[in-house]
């Protein structure tokens, strides 16, 4: 029997990264599990991953920018599989420098990475309460608990994304707020803060260094001040998400749970 089993998981970003590598492993360890995603072609493809290991997982096309789509996506899991046991908010993305950045892009970063989120939980947990347990995962970051993202020094506090720095700030104080108030409900609610991951956000860094060599150069600082000298791959911080999410961590919640090679020890 699986970790999961007949659970569902709901998860957002759930096309590539680590939400990709979340979903194939919870549907591997038995849930039932919802792919959302903006990008229709990933996620259906996600979703066939899936079936293809004997898996069950449907696709449903949210685009986090709308308030409606949340409670669609959340309306959808529920029509397809009757309830709702996990829910895993983990889209993102990086946005620009204080320099660079606009407002209607400060505003689309917070509302995919702070108000979707939020939008999701207030509509997942009725649901939860009703069926008298729940465990909602959110994706924080080192950026959620250093706004610098780390000791590097050439990948310094100027290029950091303010946008991303708030958001994740703010997902990790969502976090705590609901696991205290949702304590008594049985519904624990937990953050995952990973350092640098070999996904999609780890390349849009790379773009915004318009020179190839300053790339290098910041490629280079960033995992000579990663403690275990390499840049994690998605599917070790699946395996975080699926600690949390199973039964092995039924004491756990209102943490922020630190997988980012040593860099903030």
């Amino acid at each position: 029997m699986g970790r999961l089993e007949n659970k569902v998981a709901l998860i957002t970003g759930a096309g590539s990264g680590i939400g990709k590598a979340t979903a194939k492993l919870f549907a591997k360890e038995g849930a039932k599990v919802v792919v959302a995603d903006i990008n229709e072609n990933t996620g259906l493809e996600v979703v066939e991953q899936i079936k293809e290991n004997g898996g069950k997982g449907i696709f449903v096309h949210v685009d986090l920018e709308r308030s409606a789509d949340v409670l669609r996506m959340v309306n959808e899991a529920m029509d397809s599989y009757g309830r709702l046991d996990i829910l895993f908010n983990n889209a993102g993305f990086l946005s620009e420098s204080m320099d660079e950045i606009t407002e209607k892009k400060w505003r689309r970063a917070i509302d995919v990475m702070l108000t979707a989120p939020f939008l999701a939980c207030k509509y997942a947990i009725p649901i939860m309460r009703k069926q008298g347990s729940g465990n909602i995962l959110n994706t924080g970051s080192i950026g959620s608990l250093n706004a610098g993202g780390g000791k590097s020094i050439a990948y310094n506090i100027e290029r950091m994304s303010p946008a991303y720095t708030a958001a994740k700030g703010g997902i990790l104080m969502l976090t705590r707020h609901l696991a205290r108030i949702l304590a008594k409900d049985n519904i624990r609610v937990n953050c995952i803060c990973p350092g640098s991951v070999n996904t999609g956000i780890r390349a849009s860094r790379r773009a915004y260094l318009h020179i190839e060599e300053e790339r290098s150069e910041v490629e280079a600082d960033r995992i000579a001040h990663i403690p275990m000298k390499r840049i994690a791959e998605p599917e070790e911080i699946a395996s975080v998400a699926l600690f949390l999410a199973s039964d092995e961590s039924s004491f756990v919640t209102g943490i922020a749970l630190v997988a980012d090679g040593g860099v903030l020890a």
